[in-house]
C-alpha cells in the first residue's frame, strides 16, 4: 500500500496590505496605550508630547504637559498593570476617534486613565486628549 503524502499548506505572508479597519484601528489605539506608559515610566515626556495632535497642542502646551506628567509619575510610580474598562470609537472620516478608558495600577496607586486618540486610516495615531484621576 502506498502512504499518502500531505503537502503543507501554502505560507501567508505575515502581513497583509489593505484597508484598516475599526478593528485595526482600535488595535492601533491600544498599542498606543502601551507605548504611553513605557515612555512614562522612562519619563520621556518630550515622547508622549510628540504623539499629540494639533488639538491637543493647542490647548496644552509641552511645558504643561511635561508638569502634569513629571507630577503623575513622581505620586503613582512605574506602571504595572492596564486593564481595559471601556473604548467607543467614532467615525470621523477620513479618521477615527478612539476613547480608550483602563484603570492602571502604578506602583503606589491605582489611577483611571482616559485617552481620546486620533487614528488615521494608514493607523497613525496621534493622542487628541489624556485625562487620569
Amino acid at each position: 500500500a502506498e502512504q499518502s503524502r500531505q503537502t503543507s499548506p501554502t505560507p501567508r505572508p505575515l502581513a497583509t496590505v489593505g484597508p484598516s479597519t475599526f478593528e485595526s484601528r482600535y488595535a492601533a489605539a491600544a498599542s498606543a496605550i502601551t507605548l504611553f506608559h513605557v515612555r512614562l515610566d522612562q519619563r520621556n515626556y518630550a515622547g508622549i508630547y510628540a504623539m499629540t495632535d494639533d488639538t491637543f497642542r493647542a490647548s496644552t502646551s509641552e511645558a504643561e504637559m511635561t508638569a502634569m506628567l513629571t507630577s503623575l509619575r513622581d505620586r503613582s510610580g512605574r506602571s504595572v498593570a492596564v486593564d481595559e474598562i471601556s473604548f467607543e470609537i467614532v467615525d470621523q472620516e477620513p479618521d477615527v476617534q478612539v476613547t480608550i478608558v483602563v484603570e492602571t495600577t502604578f506602583e503606589t496607586a491605582t489611577g483611571i486613565e482616559t485617552f481620546v486618540w486620533r487614528v488615521t486610516p494608514s493607523e497613525t495615531v496621534h493622542l487628541v486628549s489624556f485625562r487620569s484621576r
